[in-house]
């Protein structure tokens, strides 16, 4: 599982993320045994790694944070201090960290320590450091805000720098001094004391040969090769670092999408503020208009319903009712008033103002007859007629032995041709 995401790791780092800038820093102790620091810082500059600043005898991590924390610069770590052994052996001697650990400390515990293996053609280097001890100086490191993605024992990451250097150059460092053959190959390795101001020339520039591990390691970062000694610290403090840069740089990248956005967004609101405008000013004609066809529809219901009241838009049945009545009209009775479509109600009620109602369906009939049967006979008559629906009795009274005064109403259909269910009102 491990493996695997260490494979991702690395694709994500090499694939979304370059180290832009780095640091190498080399912790060593001097001859009271406190812990003194140098540090080398590189970056990118056009495809090239350029030596951005140095230091060479800083006495506190507070002074080295203050030169990498602020921009989370990333750091490789070269651990020069006392308790490290370093053992040299001719190259394809078969030995091994654990070979070499059970020969100077047979009962140590090899999960108590730490090692790290560099071999060229002519020899190989192991060395040893205790677990605790690193782990400590690292958890003091990560306390300061500083991101250590490499970790390196003594002066070999200074061999990055032979290539730069003339053939058979050697490097004095703080503790050692490594020699180089003619290929850049690392012939020899002796423990020496600090060196006294000693440069080296790396292309045109010189660099004080202490310097040598602390520039090899921040080149080293910068390259992103990994650390030379693995651990499970390490490679967390890598993983984070990647997801903090990762974040670092969204970060501009989503604000810079979001002022995209933002611009985009303004365009997008003044263009649809015009149409906006636009559209709220025809819409208010065409609610104009609206309101004006919502007018004519009432005007149009009301004097539809008026002529419905009215009975105007069907053709005239009152000469037809008027001739219908009086063919049916007996000798013996007199019509003394007849009125067809009488008005609701009585017409003094209504002002100028108002609309007189008149009773479509209705014919107000009075007169005189030769008695009650004369006057039964006929009204029977007008009602078995299909243009009556039937008979309202208003009114009925003897005036003489002989003759009689009455008041009716004849309900009729409209059209004169309704026939339905008949019903009369007897006097």
């Amino acid at each position: 599982m491990r493996t695997i995401s260490g494979k991702i790791e690395q694709f994500i780092a090499r694939r979304l993320y370059k180290i832009q800038q780095a640091a190498g820093l080399e912790i060593y102790q001097s001859a009271s045994g406190e812990f003194r620091y140098r540090l080398a810082l590189v970056r990118r500059n056009a495809g090239e790694a350029e030596l951005v600043a140095v230091e060479t005898a800083l006495d506190s991590l507070e002074s080295v944070a203050t030169r990498l924390a602020k921009e989370a610069i990333p750091v490789f770590v070269v651990l020069n201090i006392r308790g490290i052994i370093h053992q040299a052996n001719a190259a394809g001697a078969g030995q091994t960290a654990q070979k070499i650990l059970n020969t100077l400390l047979p009962d140590a515990d090899p999960e108590q320590f730490l090692t790290q293996f560099e071999a060229s053609q002519h020899l190989q280097v192991t060395s040893l450091a205790r677990r605790d001890t690193v782990l400590e100086l690292l958890e003091q490191l990560r306390a300061h805000g500083i991101w250590v993605l490499g970790l390196g024992f003594g002066p070999l990451t200074a061999g990055l720098l032979s290539a730069f250097l003339p053939p058979g150059t050697a490097v004095a460092t703080q503790m050692h001094t490594l020699f180089y053959d003619e290929k850049g190959e690392l012939a020899r390795f002796e423990r020496t004391s600090a060196p006294e101001n000693q440069s080296i020339r790396i292309g045109s520039a010189e660099l004080d040969s202490r310097l040598a591990p602390a520039y090899g390691a921040a080149l080293w970062c910068l390259l992103d090769r990994g650390p030379l000694v693995d651990d499970v610290e390490i490679q967390k403090n890598r993983l984070e670092h990647l997801h903090l840069s990762l974040f670092l740089r969204g970060r501009w990248v989503a604000l810079g999408v979001l002022l995209g956005l933002l611009v985009a967004n303004t365009l997008f609101y003044l263009h649809y503020k015009d149409k906006s405008r636009d559209l709220n000013a025809d819409l208010a004609g065409k609610t104009t208009a609206l309101s004006q066809l919502d007018s004519m529809r009432e005007q149009v219901v009301e004097q539809k319903s008026l002529m419905d009241k009215t009975f105007l838009n069907q053709a005239s049945r009152t000469s037809f009712f008027a001739d219908r009545i009086a063919a049916s009209l007996p000798d013996d009775i007199t019509l003394t008033e007849l009125f067809i479509y009488p008005a609701r109600g009585r017409e003094e009620d209504y002002t100028r103002e108002e609309l007189v109602i008149f009773q479509s369906d209705l014919i107000r009939i009075k007169g005189t007859c030769r008695g009650s049967e004369s006057y039964n006979r006929w009204t029977q008559y007008l009602e078995r007629q299909k243009w009556t629906l039937g008979i309202r009795h208003l009114h009925y009274a003897d005036i003489s032995l002989d003759k009689g005064a009455f008041e009716f109403g004849l309900i009729v259909s409209p059209s004169g041709t309704f026939s339905a269910p008949r019903s009369t009102q007897s006097r």
